[in-house]
C-alpha cells in the first residue's frame, strides 16, 4: 500500500477533525500567498496521528514538513513532494496551573500572550507581536525586546521519528540565541512555561 492510501484509510477510520488533502495549493497555507502544491496537506488533530506519520515517514521515506502558521515560510513554486502537516486539535491546548502553562505547539503566540495578560502572568508579553505559533517559537527560539520564548521553558515535549513521545528539559534543549536543540526532533508538540504572577491589568 502507497503512502496517499495509508494516510486516506487513516482518516477514513477516524471520525475527528482531522483534515486531509492532496495536491494542496500551498499559497493558501502561507502570508506570501506563494508556492508550488504539497503532494498531501494534513491537519493533523492529535498524537496518535502524528505518531503515525512518523512511522509512515520512517519506513516509506517519503518527505514531511510541519508548519505553523506560515507567516515564515517560503514555498518554492515546484511546492513539496510529500506531506505538510499542520498541527490542531490536541495541540491548540492552553491550560493554567497558577504560574505555569500547559500549552500545545498549534497555539499562535498573540493568543498565548493575551490568555497569559488575562490570567495576571507575565512574561511573554513580546510574543503578542510575533505572528507565529510556539512549536516554531521553540525551536527558534524565538525572540523580541530583549527576551526569548527559551527563558520561560521549563520543559518541552517532542516526538521521535519512532512516534516516541519524549519530555525535554530545559537544559537539554539547548536554547541560545535565536536557536535550539530540537530540530532532531520529529515534531515538537507543546511545553511547559513559568510565568511570572502579576495584576492582570497591569500585564
Amino acid at each position: 500500500m502507497g503512502w496517499k492510501k495509508e494516510l486516506t484509510s487513516l482518516t477514513q477510520n477516524r471520525n475527528g477533525s482531522s483534515k486531509l488533502r492532496f495536491d494542496e495549493p500551498l499559497s493558501k497555507h502561507n502570508y506570501f500567498g506563494i508556492g508550488g502544491n504539497a503532494a498531501a496537506y494534513f491537519e493533523v488533530s492529535t498524537i496518535d496521528e502524528l505518531a503515525y506519520v512518523a512511522q509512515l515517514q520512517k519506513r516509506s521515506r517519503v518527505p514531511v514538513a510541519i508548519i505553523g502558521r506560515g507567516s515564515n515560510l517560503l514555498v518554492n513554486d515546484a511546492g513539496y513532494p510529500g506531506i505538510v502537516i499542520r498541527l490542531i486539535g490536541e495541540f491548540n491546548r492552553l491550560d493554567f496551573h497558577e504560574n505555569r502553562v500547559d500549552v500545545g505547539a498549534g497555539v499562535s503566540l498573540p493568543r498565548l500572550s493575551k490568555m497569559a495578560a488575562s490570567h495576571g502572568l507575565s512574561g511573554v508579553e513580546f510574543a503578542l507581536g510575533i505572528p507565529g505559533s510556539v512549536g516554531g517559537a521553540l525551536i527558534m527560539n524565538a525572540g523580541a525586546w530583549g527576551s526569548s520564548f527559551g527563558d520561560l521553558v521549563e520543559h518541552v515535549q517532542a516526538m521521535t521519528d519512532e512516534g516516541e513521545l519524549m519530555d525535554i528539559s530545559h537544559d537539554d534543549a539547548e536554547f541560545s540565541y535565536r536557536h535550539s536543540g530540537l530540530k532532531s526532533y520529529f515534531c515538537v508538540t507543546g511545553a511547559t512555561l513559568t510565568l511570572t504572577p502579576g495584576d492582570a491589568q497591569e500585564v
